[in-house]
């Protein structure tokens, strides 16, 4: 992903759309002053919607003098790469009823920024496996985004791989089985 070794890295995958959230991750950015923490987003516009999005988010980062702390990747396949190469994925969606990305972060053994709305509460144990801020509040998210900087290792990556694995789709569908009695 060709990103600085030496930088703590946010991270925030998806789509490029106002659901995702990546323009709001790059405000809490720019309340962050630490040099040394920047963000990689990966994705691309979605199809059908043209670059709106994408151009606001660029005009942004230009703007404010980001252009050295964020990195724009493509999307690619091999998402188990973002996840290594990142220090903390950031899930900026208002909400997700059950965030995909949030399990593959922990998989991965990459702490979770999300927001606290949704079904990320619950699979981050209210706090216990990663930091939740305010849906939409871009104080709240730098503040979180801070904790993470101050104690980059309080999340140990074994306890995120294992709670993760609570989420495997067969164990979840014999667990579904059971339950009906199928």
């Amino acid at each position: 992903l060709a990103l600085p070794q030496d930088k703590l890295i946010f991270g925030l995958i998806g789509r490029f759309d106002p659901h995702k959230g990546q323009l709001l991750l790059l405000e809490a950015m720019k309340l962050i002053s630490d040099p040394n923490c920047v963000v990689c987003l990966l994705g691309e516009p979605t199809k059908e919607a043209g670059t709106e999005y994408t151009d606001k988010m660029q005009s942004f980062i230009k703007e404010n003098d980001l252009s050295e702390r964020v990195f724009i990747r493509p999307f690619r396949k091999d998402i188990s790469t973002f996840y290594k190469a990142i220090d903390a994925f950031v899930m900026a969606s208002k909400a997700e009823t059950f965030g995909m990305v949030t399990i593959e972060s922990m998989a991965a053994g990459t702490t979770v920024i999300a927001s606290n709305a949704g079904g990320s509460p619950e699979i981050l144990r209210f706090g216990q496996l990663g930091l939740l801020f305010e849906p939409m509040n871009a104080s709240s998210l730098a503040a979180q985004m801070i904790k993470f900087i101050e104690n980059p290792f309080k999340f140990h990556p074994k306890s995120l791989t294992d709670e993760a694995r609570k989420y495997d789709h067969t164990k979840v569908c014999e667990e579904v089985e059971r339950a009906l009695g199928i």
